[in-house]
């Protein structure tokens, strides 16, 4: 491997030329022996792990067309990190549900539900769906995220009574900014 600093032709070169890799890293271009890859089977786990980074590179390089999230990846960006870099991350870790707070919901309309949620960069939405005892969905709608609060917690206002809400339970889907997501649930206990 051979570090170049002010070379005028690598510079401004990245990519593969002939049996060489440049490839820039901060103000750094480096230069690397381009690896065989020819009599590599991949399995079927490394065949999906690629087509998930494709798809993860497709989403960088749509979504960083956009100046908002241009901008949005460019103040997540560390030292030595790239917008792109930041972009591609993001897709490939989805964000997580850490926990469902239904001890306030009661069924009554206006209850509160509580959902700490995860993710590298931000979680952009949180969607609740409420299930009564008899399986039939009683309602649906998006959550609100709580401002300054030290973790992702987001906040669900109920909008219909629920007769029989013990017994039921609540679905949680939340949504990264690449639209990775992460559901869970939580029963209603009979108390």
């Amino acid at each position: 491997m051979a570090i170049a600093n002010d070379n005028i032709f690598l510079n401004s070169v990245h990519g593969k030329i002939g049996e060489m890799i440049c490839r820039k890293v901060g103000d750094l271009t480096i230069v690397s022996r381009a690896p065989d890859y020819s009599k590599i089977k991949w399995s079927k786990a490394q065949k999906a792990a690629r087509k998930r980074f494709s798809a993860a590179v497709k989403y960088a390089n749509k979504a960083l067309e956009n100046k908002e999230v241009r901008d949005y990846y460019e103040k997540k960006r560390k030292i030595k990190q790239t917008r792109n870099n930041v972009a591609i991350a993001d897709f490939m870790v989805n964000p997580r549900i850490e926990g469902i707070n239904a001890d306030q919901y009661k069924g009554r309309k206006g209850d509160t539900i509580k959902i700490d949620t995860w993710s590298n960069f931000s979680v952009a939405s949180v969607i609740v769906v409420i299930i009564n005892a008899l399986g039939y969905e009683v309602e649906r709608g998006m959550a609100s995220e709580m401002p300054f609060s030290a973790t992702s917690e987001w906040i669900y206002k109920s909008k219909e009574e629920n007769k029989y809400w013990q017994g039921g339970r609540i679905e949680v889907r939340a949504a990264g900014l690449p639209g990775n997501e992460a559901k869970g649930f939580c029963q209603f206990g009979f108390t």
